[in-house]
């Protein structure tokens, strides 16, 4: 919980405390700043030339715990969130409650591009985020997705400032989450956000079943139906492992690798929650990812082959439902085809 002295080392907040009693601008359940206070402060720096990075921080699959434990232990994870965050942050910034799972991060130590990285990577090396939480009935991992952007660099006014840190947001989501954007403009000023949230499941499948309807070998058919989901779940690659342990790109059928065992996937489906849970999980072909660049992938077990479907390299991903459906519709695909 935020003290006087801490909030009073802002002048907006050492103003506004003349006035109005400490307990009245803090979240009830973090001891964060509420949202009203945290952006008026927003409003108050830019108004007052500080520099600053933005970052929206939001929690990764929270609805999940909600409904999976309970909102009490939903709470319990929010409020110890928040105290990670603000102690992470310290004196180099503030944190407020931006609204259920999300939260604001003020940065003013050093907004430059690569100090900026550093803070964030720590963050999510186990400094807040990529690591157990252990609550009174259960202990869960938690993640984040994190969008920021910076003032004055990247926008001069409020309004832009939120905008291009929550474009930077959502480009994390569609990144599989898990991981933080710092706004670089050659990077996304072009992108847009009803573009990135936009995925038609029915555009998806129908351009999956006709590329996979396509003549030509199962290599050719696995790479026309998989550019769909390149589009629109921003994968990568997709990797095929034959009965032979030879495996192939199918962008251009070359081979990357070859297995001397055989795999067995431990279910259909199979998405790893971590680099980690892949390599202890299957450590030959863990190996053999890696030494191409990929860290994790999600797999999916047909009768005489495994798909895998890549995210870019070197990057972590939370699997999804739809991705994972996806997967699932595919390895149908590929066990309906006649052998070639």
């Amino acid at each position: 919980m935020y003290t006087i002295n801490e909030m009073s080392a802002y002048p907006y907040f050492k103003t506004a405390l003349e006035t109005i009693r400490p307990e009245m601008m803090l979240d009830s359940l973090t001891g964060l700043i509420s949202r009203p206070w945290i952006l008026r402060l927003t409003r108050d720096m830019i108004a007052r030339g500080t520099p600053f990075a933005l970052a929206i921080v939001d929690l990764d699959n929270f609805k999940a715990v909600n409904d999976g434990y309970g909102h009490h232990v939903g709470d319990e994870v929010l409020a110890q969130v928040g105290m990670l965050l603000q102690s992470f942050v310290g004196s180099d910034g503030i944190v407020g409650r931006y609204g259920g799972d999300e939260f604001l991060i003020l940065y003013h130590k050093n907004a430059a591009y690569q100090p900026l990285h550093d803070f964030f990577d720590s963050l999510f090396d186990g400094g807040v985020f990529r690591r157990e939480y252990y609550l009174d009935s259960v202990s869960l991992t938690i993640t984040a997705t994190v969008g920021c952007a910076c003032f004055p660099k990247d926008a001069g006014d409020f309004d832009s400032l939120f905008s291009l840190a929550d474009k930077a947001l959502y480009r994390g989501k569609t990144k599989g989450r898990n991981c933080f954007i710092l706004y670089v403009p050659e990077k996304h000023a072009h992108l847009q956000i009803t573009t990135l949230t936009h995925c038609s499941l029915y555009d998806t499948v129908r351009g999956m079943t006709q590329g996979f309807d396509a003549p030509g070998t199962l290599v050719q058919r696995l790479h026309q139906s998989f550019l769909p989901l390149r589009e629109s779940f921003h994968l990568f690659r997709l990797l095929l492992l034959d009965k032979n342990g030879r495996l192939l790109d199918t962008d251009n059928g070359q081979e990357l690798g070859r297995l001397e065992c055989a795999v067995t996937l431990p279910e259909e489906v199979f998405a790893p929650k971590s680099a980690a849970h892949f390599q202890q999980t299957l450590p030959e072909l863990h190996r053999l990812l890696v030494g191409i660049g990929f860290d994790t992938a999600l797999l999916a077990q047909a009768k005489e082959a495994v798909l895998i479907f890549c995210p870019e390299p070197h990057a972590t991903r939370i699997w999804q439902d739809a991705e994972l459906a996806m997967a699932f519709l595919l390895l149908r695909m590929v066990d309906g085809c006649q052998p070639e």
